[in-house]
């Protein structure tokens, strides 16, 4: 996204056709950057050296620094927040700014607008000081960024051949379509973000559990355990008199068997004592692996990569990317067997 985002922000800038105008395209660009880290904040969506800038001289918590601003009540109009206000304007600006140069149109009600805009700066500074009392450094960049737009349109725009009645109604179609299209952009991503952000309790919850050796012990032995014996060809990994065995059913058609195999041959080495992996081949073709095909029918084999565990399949919601978390409690649990 964060590379999108630099080429249409290089794009706009090479199609200026004035350098001042590439300057405040630069400035709209800052400024829709700022609100996406804004709104990734506000949506749990950390980035480290952000988190750090937005904690500038305050304790790392939700209740201080950016967090402490944007998530309060007042700081949402409509159920909107100045994040995503801020980025529909800003995007908005950029886009009707590159439009008006294309289209060899005026930007005449850019200036007007973002004049508009300028009481905002006194409220949120006054907010930041005087109401939540905490500092929102990110908050502060993007009215540090109104202010130099502002000088930069004062300084610069032709106020006696543009004033409010040279405004004319195409310009102001294209820079509203310009900002209804950033805005419409940015309802779609929020729902996605909205559902990623709902998801993020379950999750965690579903990683805690995964994560779990007695939970997996438990849901691993509740199967029916399936006999398990040698058969010809079967490609055996690592020590062969290791407790733990890990039989992999795979297919040469299978791309998630390849990166299954290379995950599990990974750990064999690392667990060089307690695990072993086996390979069983299905849908090759090969009259080698006949054998193989015919097991796989009776214990009945619906897709690849099927993985076994001491005769015990493996089911989901539990993969192959979970078996290493507990290779030393099931070899504990093998090696207390064999003893007993």
């Amino acid at each position: 996204m964060w590379g999108a985002l630099g080429v249409v922000v290089l794009v706009g800038i090479f199609l200026q056709t004035h350098l001042y105008l590439s300057g405040i395209f630069l400035l709209y660009g800052i400024g829709t950057v700022v609100s996406v880290l804004l709104l990734q904040s506000e949506y749990g969506k950390r980035i480290e050296w952000v988190e750090k800038l937005c904690h500038l001289g305050t304790p790392p918590s939700e209740e201080q620094g950016c967090n402490a601003v944007t998530q309060s009540s007042s700081s949402k109009i409509f159920g909107f927040s100045w994040a995503e206000i801020g980025l529909v304007y800003f995007g908005g600006s950029a886009l009707a700014l590159s439009m008006a140069q294309l289209t060899l149109m005026q930007v005449s009600p850019l200036p007007l607008l973002h004049f508009i805009t300028l009481p905002y700066i006194i409220y949120s500074l006054y907010y930041q000081a005087f109401v939540v009392r905490v500092w929102c450094m990110l908050c502060l960049i993007v009215q540090g960024v109104l202010i130099m737009i502002a000088v930069a349109w004062l300084g610069h725009y032709d106020w006696h051949l543009r004033d409010v009645s040279g405004i004319n109604v195409v310009d102001s179609l294209l820079t509203t379509a310009s900002f209804a299209l950033i805005a419409a952009l940015w309802l779609f991503f929020k729902q996605v973000w909205q559902r990623e952000r709902q998801l993020v309790p379950t999750k965690r919850a579903l990683e805690q559990w995964q994560n779990d050796s007695d939970l997996f012990l438990s849901h691993l032995y509740v199967q029916q355990p399936v006999q398990m014996n040698h058969l010809p060809h079967e490609d055996q990994i690592g020590n062969p008199e290791a407790p733990i065995t890990v039989t992999m059913v795979s297919n040469p058609h299978c791309n998630p068997c390849k990166e299954a195999y290379t995950e599990l041959t990974g750990w064999v080495k690392y667990f060089e004592d307690e695990m072993q992996l086996r390979i069983r081949h299905i849908n090759s073709g090969e009259e080698q692996y006949q054998l193989h095909e015919k097991w796989a029918k009776e214990v009945g084999i619906e897709f690849t990569p099927t993985l076994f565990i001491n005769g015990y399949r493996l089911r989901p919601p539990y993969a192959y990317q979970d078996v290493w978390k507990h290779v030393r409690v099931l070899a504990e649990v093998q090696n207390k067997t064999i003893t007993i």
